[in-house]
């Protein structure tokens, strides 16, 4: 009976073995003893250690994924963070061209400004030339329908510079 537990606690191959030596055949492996077996890890731990083996890949792979997802993540926020830098420098360009053609404009303005006034002062010395030349006149040298228009326009002139015409009654 002790040989019988001996040979219970020594694994199925030993048992076998030492069936052997006994000059018995081998003996299959019993239901009990595949049991405990795949329960202790024992000689099938080959496809276990496979599917550790197996899984472990994964893991790696999805911890490389993960790494890699992390990298593409941080290299779309660097280009985000580049877009918004050159954005607002554009907005600042933009703001600056505004700036110039606001103070371009104003320039232009007081330009035109000066220009009217210019012509203007233009205008009024041919006016006066025009005038000095109609009022210095001597009317005793014109035909008479000549003479005519010179009066009149002496007397507008006279007029619109506020002098009063002499009347007849004051000659």
């Amino acid at each position: 009976m002790v040989e019988l537990n001996a040979a219970a606690s020594k694994p199925p191959q030993a048992a076998a073995e030492s069936g052997s030596n006994n000059g018995q055949p081998a003996r299959p492996e019993g239901r009990d003893a595949a049991k405990r077996r795949k329960t202790d890890g024992g000689p099938d731990s080959s496809a276990s250690s496979t599917a550790f083996a197996v899984l472990q890949q994964m893991n790696d792979r999805c911890e490389e994924s993960g790494q890699q997802q992390e990298a593409h993540m941080q290299k779309i926020l660097g280009m985000k963070e580049n877009k918004i830098a050159l954005e607002e420098k554009m907005y600042d360009l933009h703001k600056q061209d505004a700036e110039r053609r606001a103070m371009l404009k104003e320039e232009h303005l007081k330009l035109t400004k000066m220009d009217i006034e210019v012509r203007d002062k233009q205008s009024e010395a041919q006016l006066l030339t025009a005038e000095i030349g109609i009022m210095g006149a001597d009317l005793e040298k014109l035909a008479p329908n000549v003479k005519a228009y010179y009066l009149a326009m002496q007397a507008e002139i006279m007029k619109r510079r506020g002098i009063r015409s002499p009347t007849s009654s004051d000659m």
